[in-house]
């Protein structure tokens, strides 16, 4: 069974749940003796790990589907598949101009589907910063350092330099061209990175990518399981009592948490219907 087969499935097996809770399962989805049984195929699919049926998010639930973080917050570590890393000039450097961060995206780590990547900062670089656009690294070129990796993938996102007198603002926001290509099934890992110049020796504060005003974040589509504040959606109660659907709206003692208006749309809309 394929990893998309599956998770089609887990996502009809869900509908007919909530379905059945919200007492708006359709007539035509009424299963006949010839028809796939959906909860014989859920039962096929092996559990994330010993503790989870599924895997859980790393995200903060109840918050939202973007995941904001200072560099010191989350610096190197993976949070649903998405990881970024600072590289500024110390006293010891050899390149005391070079500056820089990378962005990774492992799918095998993650399993969402990413629908923003972004960066940002500002401060007081007039001296040091000229303004300009720096695009991404090719695969061509070497990694940024030591301990960070080559990248293979050329993004088409570039960090947009602006100036307000003295002070530099610093802006990156993903294209639909690097969203498309993060998300496409058959790339797994993806590494970007961005590598910029100061314009003479700088080893102290305020840099490019670090500082109060700093800021990584990315933003996913919710699961199946979860509204768009990627809450979970639950279920409370039972319901045993087997029922033949004519067309007609049912109530069961069933009831649905943290179900939004986009998630019951999602899980008993037209679209899903036809998966």
């Amino acid at each position: 069974m394929t990893k998309n087969n599956s998770f089609k499935k887990k996502t009809l097996s869900l509908f007919l749940v909530f379905a059945l809770a919200l007492g708006v399962l359709p007539m035509n989805l009424v299963q006949a003796a010839d028809e796939m049984n959906y909860a014989k195929e859920e039962a096929k699919i092996q559990d994330f790990s010993k503790d989870e049926r599924y895997r859980s998010t790393q995200m903060e639930q109840g918050n939202g589907p973007v995941g904001s973080y200072k560099p010191t917050d989350k610096e190197d570590k993976f949070v649903d598949g998405y990881r970024y890393k600072t590289l500024e000039p110390g006293v010891t450097s050899p390149d005391k101009t070079k500056w820089g961060y990378e962005i990774e995206f492992n799918k095998e780590k993650g399993q969402r589907t990413y629908t923003d990547f972004a960066f940002t900062n500002s401060g007081l670089l007039g001296g040091v910063l000229s303004t300009g656009n720096i695009p991404a690294k090719s695969p061509d070129d070497v990694a940024l350092g030591d301990s960070f990796k080559k990248p293979n993938y050329k993004a088409t996102t570039e960090i947009k330099i602006t100036a307000s007198r003295t002070q530099r603002n610093l802006n990156a926001n993903a294209t639909e061209e690097d969203l498309k290509y993060i998300n496409n099934i058959n790339n797994n890992n993806i590494i970007m990175a961005w590598e910029g110049r100061y314009l003479k020796d700088h080893t102290t504060a305020p840099f490019a990518t670090q500082g109060g005003s700093a800021g990584f974040s990315f933003t996913v589509n919710p699961w199946p399981n979860e509204n768009d504040k990627l809450s979970l959606i639950t279920l409370s109660g039972s319901h045993d009592e087997k029922v033949f659907v004519n067309g007609q709206i049912f109530t069961t003692e069933v009831s649905v948490k943290n179900l939004d208006a986009s998630a019951r749309e999602r899980l008993v809309g037209l679209s899903l219907i036809h998966i």
